[in-house]
């Protein structure tokens, strides 16, 4: 286990358990999650190695979902960051999405993040993949400045 890693046990919170991704078609979502991102099926969500399990919620009348959204820059911003097992798996799975047709954008070196790159299901949720090459440094952004 990760000391480094900080835990929120004074508030009761534990892991994040559950993620509901909204679709507009349950059965076509279900099978592209299953045969082009390879997740296993439980039989009501799906199941990651470790972490939360991912339900699939269609929305009302087919509409499209708006899962992403666009932060103050201007950047249209996804809600799941998926971890790569390795920097070779993280290549494989983006050659395996770019080559099944999946709306893929480019890797791209985030400095003290590693590399990432994002991808669209069928609806349009865009999802961040990370390879996991974590620095563990603080990003100057990140810090309150004196007062």
């Amino acid at each position: 286990m990760n000391t480094n890693i900080l835990t929120n046990t004074q508030v009761g919170l534990g892991r994040v358990d559950t993620i509901y991704i909204p679709v507009s078609d349950f059965w076509k979502s279900k099978n592209w999650y299953e045969n082009v991102l390879g997740l296993r099926w439980g039989g009501y969500c799906f199941y990651l190695d470790s972490g939360p399990s991912i339900m699939l919620c269609e929305t009302k009348d087919h509409a499209i979902p708006k899962f992403n959204f666009i932060e103050r820059d201007g950047y249209e911003m996804f809600v799941i960051t998926f971890q790569s097992r390795s920097i070779d798996q993280h290549q494989q799975f983006y050659e395996k999405l770019k080559a099944s047709g999946v709306e893929v954008e480019g890797i791209e070196d985030r400095g003290l993040c590693g590399e990432n790159f994002k991808f669209y299901d069928p609806d349009g949720n865009k999802f961040d993949v990370w390879n996991g090459d974590y620095k563990h440094e603080t990003d100057p952004q990140w810090v309150e400045p004196e007062l």
